[in-house]
């Protein structure tokens, strides 16, 4: 499914003005180091998850408490690398971005995880998900672009200066 949800999020990109001079591949061999290494976070993250749940009585809802919020965090920022990786972004500056754009991150990786335990429909609506995270990381680099142009303290003090009893 990776391959096909990359052709999506490069065409959606195109479509949304991405110039294919802004689109740089990371080769194969950094895509498989980076998934070797996901992989070995996963597994680290499941043999944790397993001897928390050793713990009598708390044990089990702190490790599913932790396993959901691996999880949702790890399907947020595969959905964000499709879109990162068309620009050529490794995998830390994949975290990166996922880390300062977090609740978002972790709301993609909600919807995902829920659509994946409905059966033949979920794997539907997985195909919006890919094409809906490009859109909201297009969204997330227009307001960082805005914030940054306008300032944020000129950001901030404008609702402020509007609502001031010298205004009124």
């Amino acid at each position: 499914c990776g391959y096909f949800y990359g052709k999506i999020a490069t065409a959606i990109e195109q479509e949304l003005g991405l110039a294919k001079s802004e689109m740089r591949e990371i080769s194969m061999w950094r895509e498989m180091k980076d998934a070797i290494i996901d992989l070995w976070w996963l597994l680290i993250s499941l043999a944790l998850a397993l001897v928390i749940s050793l713990i009598p009585l708390l044990g089990a809802p702190i490790a599913l408490a932790y396993s959901l919020y691996f999880q949702t965090l790890t399907l947020g920022r595969d959905q964000f690398s499709f879109p990162l990786s068309l620009r050529g972004k490794h995998r830390a500056q994949r975290i990166e971005f996922c880390g300062q754009h977090m609740p978002h991150t972790m709301g993609v990786g909600t919807v995902v995880l829920v659509m994946a335990f409905i059966p033949i429909v979920g794997a539907l609506f997985l195909v919006t998900a890919a094409a809906g995270t490009v859109i909201l990381h297009r969204r997330l680099l227009l307001v960082a672009a805005d914030a940054a142009q306008v300032g944020v303290g000129e950001a901030l003090a404008e609702p402020e200066a509007a609502q001031s009893p010298a205004s009124l």
